[in-house]
């Protein structure tokens, strides 16, 4: 059933679903996602509504005019950091409360912005060179760790492509992805950029891998009350890093396996 066929009060606890579920996705905390939620429903709706934002999945309540209550749950299984949405999904909201958007058109619009795409597949695995190259310079690094850097966060991104194009979850694409930054920088280091410094590239490349906006949302969550989406935050930011961690070691554990070096360092 689309939204052409639902009541007034289905159409907007739907649109503020919505609202709040692409917020959820793109890494917002909870407090703001509830006050979204809260913010559409009651400039919308005039009746008693409830709602709980959790990391994984949204319930909203309201009282319908028959005196049974209207409640609709949605799970969220896919995460990631897009502050780009967040912002055009409050924008939305601020339309719609201030009356220069009807509660059809926003969920429409709401729809439209979850299934946009800012920026092509393609572009997004050419990222991972430049951030790369920038934090190289960050870290210090010569110009031969940076070109380096840039090198080995290129191949990233062409892992991650692949990777994520065939479904694996976000451990797997962490794991793998820096499991082949270890052995490619390694190896690079060896027979191409023998002057460039392991460390620099390494740290460098894994840059885009760490999970340093869910750490942070984890805190403001915790901070703002909300302990089981914080606590569930902070274990996915710790599972992230233990990941890119495991990677990068196996990778150069076997590189030097392979070829009969010493040690991992």
């Amino acid at each position: 059933m689309d939204e052409h066929h639902w009541s007034e009060d289905h159409l907007i606890a739907s649109t503020a679903v919505l609202a709040g579920e692409i917020m959820l996705i793109s890494g917002a905390e909870i407090a703001r996602i509830e006050g979204t939620i809260h913010y559409i429903l009651g400039c919308c709706h005039d009746r008693n509504a409830q709602t709980m934002v959790f990391s994984t999945g949204i319930f909203v309540s309201l009282d319908s005019p028959e005196g049974e209550a209207l409640t609709l749950v949605r799970r969220v299984e896919a995460r990631s950091t897009n502050l780009n949405r967040i912002y055009r999904v409050n924008e939305v909201s601020r339309k719609l409360c201030g009356g220069l958007m009807s509660p059809k058109e926003a969920y429409r619009e709401l729809e439209e912005i979850k299934d946009s795409c800012q920026y092509k597949r393609e572009l997004k695995a050419l990222s991972y060179a430049f951030i790369a190259v920038f934090f190289g310079v960050v870290l210090g690094g010569r110009p031969a760790d940076c070109l380096g850097a840039a090198v080995i966060g290129g191949i990233l991104g062409l892992v991650v492509y692949a990777i994520s194009g065939l479904g694996f979850n976000d451990f797997c694409v962490n794991g793998l992805g820096a499991f082949t930054i270890g052995i490619a920088a390694l190896a690079m280091n060896r027979w191409i950029l023998t002057g460039a410094s392991n460390d620099v590239v390494i740290i460098s490349a894994i840059m885009p891998l760490l999970p340093g906006v869910i750490f942070t949302t984890a805190v403001r969550d915790t901070l703002n009350g909300d302990y089981s989406s914080g606590a569930a935050r902070m274990l996915e930011a710790v599972v992230t890093a233990l990941a890119v961690a495991a990677g990068v070691g196996a990778g150069m554990a076997l590189f030097h396996q392979l070829t009969g070096g010493g040690g991992i360092w």
